[in-house]
């Protein structure tokens, strides 16, 4: 999305917000609390949920890529559909929330639209430019209206789209460009950082790629948490998941810092666009702590944390359930849910015990992926970690930038020292790591003849107490 057309998009909506209507001769207009009236039923949970549309829409479409970008005014999105969006089809499926297969993500983006300018009364402007076309769709206060204009665009076939939905009155969006302040734009960033992980078209948020199923490491106190790898088995099935464009690999291990979103170290046999039955992302869970105030050193300990099972539904996370197998070496898995039944917002699939069975066999196959990734970490020459490197390393500089030598000499000594600890405290970390893969890979040997059981739910399939939640 260029600056000029973002900022065409913040100037209408900062128009439309201070007159409280918008000049357009309409093609049509839709009063608001009728319309909420007949279509309660198909507005969202949550109210930043509708941004979870957008993602659906494009992956539905199978569109290039999707941009998104939050500004001081609204939160924006761009992305190219396939095909010709009419504004009869538009509003047909705005007003009536008809389904059609001849054009895929039409109903999510009206459903996105829908549930935000006329469940939540914020104001919104819509571009839809085909070859030969401009629309402009606007709502404000609850008020749709359109007006359309001939014009010729060197795009290619389908319809671009650009969208800009303010936030809400009172609030702040994005503050000099870095800054999120107000609470819509805040919980909405979350949403998308949390649920479209998975996208499998290339997904921006404010130029970063989202879809790289990265997972925050930050959780409570010192907990820490690791990517050690992903791994999955090829699978061209009708169920089979398409796997995200933007993972990274790393060449050299880090077990990074608590304030890092560190990308998978281990990922053989995994390409982008390439599908599989499930992916696996595989994480090692310990704390850092000070447990003797009279002894100084590195204390660190292997947390138990138990397994989840994630359902993706057109890019977006629509489910989540508990192993009952708590250990330090974790596991999320990721299966498609595109051929489940949903409910009416497409954005919530139970998981059932078929689902659950399905998860649990191919953690039982993962042996192989497990000894691999082992192996590579017990060759590993540990590093110190990034945030200590980019402390002790400034110290350092800092101190060999002074006159005095003596000076020069202690910060030099202080700094390969304190550098040398944290490699060697980074050793410890990845040391109890291995042990720990071997420890689950010993329980695996265990439980392996039960993926052959006629029992569903064998002990080490058993869900927790709150299955079917989203809290991460």
């Amino acid at each position: 999305m260029s600056e000029r057309t973002s900022r065409e998009l913040d100037g209408y909506l900062d128009r439309m917000r201070e007159s409280g209507d918008f000049d357009s001769q309409g093609f049509f207009t839709v009063a608001g609390l009728r319309a909420v009236g007949k279509l309660a039923r198909f507005l969202l949970e949550k109210e930043s949920d509708w941004v979870l549309k957008f993602v659906q829409c494009a992956c539905a479409a199978d569109c290039p890529e999707l941009r998104i970008k939050q500004t001081r005014v609204a939160t924006q999105f761009h992305f190219t559909l396939p095909y010709a969006v009419q504004l009869t089809d538009f509003e047909r499926s705005l007003i009536q929330a008809k389904n059609t297969t001849e054009q895929p993500g039409l109903e999510d983006l009206t459903a996105a639209l829908r549930a935000v300018g006329l469940g939540q009364k914020r104001n919104w402007v819509a571009k839809l430019n085909t070859p030969s076309k401009e629309t402009l769709i606007s709502c404000s206060e609850g008020k749709v209206s359109a007006e359309q204009t001939q014009s010729e665009s060197d795009h290619g076939p389908g319809t671009m789209i650009t969208v800009g939905v303010s936030y809400p009155r009172g609030q702040s969006g994005k503050v000099a460009g870095l800054i999120r302040f107000g609470e819509a734009v805040q919980s909405e960033h979350e949403t998308l950082r949390e649920r479209a992980r998975c996208c499998p078209i290339p997904l921006y948020m404010d130029g970063v790629r989202l879809d790289d199923l990265t997972t925050d490491t930050l959780r409570i106190g010192l907990e820490n948490k690791s990517f050690l790898g992903i791994s999955g088995t090829p699978d061209s099935g009708p169920s089979a998941l398409r796997v995200p464009e933007g993972i990274l690999r790393v060449e050299s291990f880090q077990i990074e810092d608590r304030f890092a979103d560190p990308a998978p170290f281990y990922a053989p046999h995994i390409e982008p666009r390439s599908s599989v039955t499930s992916l696996q992302c595989w994480y090692f869970n310990f704390t850092t702590s000070r447990e003797n105030l009279h002894k100084s050193g590195f204390f660190f300990q292997a947390v138990p944390t138990p397994s989840r099972v994630f359902l993706i539904r057109r890019g977006v996370v629509v489910g989540c359930r508990y192993f009952g197998l708590r250990h330090p070496i974790s596991v999320d898995i990721y299966l498609r849910a595109d051929n489940l039944k949903s409910d009416l917002t497409g954005l919530r699939v139970d998981i059932t015990d078929t689902e659950m069975q399905i998860a649990g066999d191919e953690i039982l196959g993962s042996g192989e992926f497990l000894q691999g990734l082992s192996q590579v970490l017990r060759n590993h020459n540990p590093r110190p970690l990034k945030q200590q490197m980019l402390l002790y390393g400034s110290l350092g500089a800092l101190g060999l930038m002074s006159p005095f030598f003596a000076l020069k000499a202690v910060a030099g000594t202080v700094s390969t020292l304190m550098l040398a600890n944290s490699a060697r405290n980074h050793r410890k970390v990845v040391s109890e790591c291995v042990r720990q893969l071997e420890d689950f890979r010993a329980w695996l040997s265990t439980k392996r003849p039960s993926a052959s059981s006629a029992d569903p739910s064998p002990n080490a399939h058993l869900p927790s107490e709150a299955p079917n939640t989203f809290e991460k």
